[in-house]
């Protein structure tokens, strides 16, 4: 399977993809590819050569006859961290036959060594729930640049499978490696089939897309059944893409969507509360449930605090809405010395992104007081 389509990164949201720039805005666009891209699905990997090492036993190469998982991540990024606990779910039960190296590239900080002690810190406090290997890339970033650039990615998370041999057998998102995962396992991952079956998948995607864009979601459903790539996170073929559709056309069906996936895997839940959040026109209690939901999660990770307010808009909080927008520019201002100290030419991008969220905030309050 080949690394999300633009439509999917579009449904996926916040919970799928942050760009390399670490704004919380920025994270709500699909993970992008670059022009140039010189290492595919089926290449010989690129040379593996970490540069501070985290976490675990030190590797300096990537050893034949092992499989191995790269998954490259910041600690700036939402999605990134979110996706952890699946990452080391994969980890325990893959153990002795596929190893998994987390590699921190992108970091933020003012000097190397203060992004070593970031990375460190941060997963001394992650503990258990990171449970795999951890290092970070080279101070001239041949990890970023051997691997995700020449893949044609910007943005993170991004996860590379290495098979026995040598060979990048697959690139995608985390949290669409399972299936994946499963047959490379079991020694019976097909990349040649894999891509055709991609391929065709690829042109589903974009009638479905444009189905989305008409907002003809019964279009989408009378697509499904085509499409064939199951979703790790409600088990069901196109399960993201159902999700949407149903939201608009069956609320019951996606609650009870909604209610299995939270169950069984709580750990992907803003996965879904994200779709919820690019959705207009849905039942208030949707955007009030899913505000719940968020007023939860940004007490571990401020980056949602945005996505908290566009619910608590759409729910008619627009009290709540102002005062969650308020903390997500706070959280965003924090950021901008060490986003500059990374990314010098990130200035008008960064001015632009806070003038909109300051509009957005303007709006809310407007609203708020308009309430009273």
């Amino acid at each position: 399977m080949p690394r999300l389509s633009q439509w999917r990164g579009t449904v996926l949201l916040l919970a799928t993809s942050c760009l390399a720039l670490s704004v919380p805005a920025a994270a709500q666009a699909p993970t992008a590819q670059a022009a140039a891209v010189n290492l595919k699905v089926g290449d010989m990997a690129p040379a593996f050569t970490p540069g501070t090492w985290i976490k675990g036993e030190p590797l300096s190469a990537l050893a034949k006859g092992q499989v191995y998982v790269l998954e490259f991540w910041a600690t700036w990024c939402g999605p990134c961290k979110a996706a952890i606990p699946h990452v080391s779910g994969f980890a325990k039960k893959y153990a002795g036959k596929i190893t998994f190296i987390g590699v921190n590239v992108l970091e933020t900080g003012k000097t190397p060594e203060d992004m070593d002690q970031k990375v460190k810190d941060f997963v001394k406090e992650k503990g258990a729930t990171m449970d795999y290997l951890v290092c970070r890339d080279t101070r001239d970033e041949q990890m970023n640049t051997n691997w995700m650039k020449a893949a044609g990615l910007e943005g993170i998370p991004a996860t590379f499978i290495v098979d026995g041999s040598g060979r990048l057998v697959w690139q995608g998102h985390p949290m669409a490696m399972e299936p994946v995962l499963e047959k490379v396992a079991a020694g019976t991952f097909d990349p040649v089939a894999e891509k055709a079956a991609a391929d065709a998948n690829a042109e589903v995607e974009r009638a479905i897309g444009k189905e989305m864009a008409a907002n003809n979601w019964q279009g989408v459903m009378d697509l499904l059944p085509k499409y064939k790539a199951l979703d790790p996170v409600s088990k069901d073929w196109g399960g993201y893409f159902k999700f949407m559709a149903l939201l608009r056309l069956d609320p019951n069906a996606a609650q009870e969507m909604f209610d299995r996936m939270h169950k069984e895997r709580p750990d992907l839940t803003i996965t879904y509360l994200g779709q919820i959040a690019a959705a207009d026109g849905l039942a208030k209690s949707w955007y009030t449930n899913a505000a719940t939901e968020l007023k939860e999660l940004v007490k571990k990770d401020k980056v949602w605090y945005g996505m908290l307010a566009k619910v608590q808009a759409k729910a008619g909080d627009f009290k709540g809405a102002a005062k969650s927008k308020a903390a997500d520019i706070k959280q965003l201002r924090a950021r901008i010395p060490e986003i500059l100290k990374e990314h010098p030419d990130a200035g008008a991008m960064i001015k632009s992104k806070l003038a909109e969220e300051e509009a957005k905030l303007k709006e809310y309050r407007s609203a708020a007081a308009k309430q009273h």
